[in-house]
């Protein structure tokens, strides 16, 4: 039997973690984004010593968020500013680029 841990751990690892925390430290060579690159490392820290799914799923969350609050920093345009997520309908541009975004991906 292979944990149920052990398989997430591999997926937040192998799939958006590494998605996210690879797309903050490319634009952290252009601004500086150096607190969400060292917030990514210590959520990905995390899932590794992840116990149970209910704390990784946390940190999964907490790392959702890190990575949605850089998008203000990378874009810095008035017209896209990112408050929070909003889905089914997305509320604003910018939450309607990231659902259409994750339909590409994920269908």
């Amino acid at each position: 039997n292979i944990d149920k841990n052990y398989i997430y751990i591999c997926y937040c690892k192998y799939s958006f973690f590494d998605y996210w925390a690879k797309n903050i430290r490319y634009y952290n060579k252009k601004k500086d984004l150096q607190s969400y690159v060292e917030r990514m490392n210590d959520y990905m820290k995390m899932v590794n010593e992840g116990k149970d799914i209910d704390q990784l799923l946390l940190v999964e969350a907490r790392a959702r968020q890190t990575y949605y609050q850089v998008f203000n920093e990378i874009l810095n345009c008035a017209d896209f500013t990112f408050e929070k997520r909003s889905k089914r309908p997305p509320k604003d541009v910018l939450n309607s680029m990231i659902s259409f975004g994750n339909t590409l991906l994920f269908f």
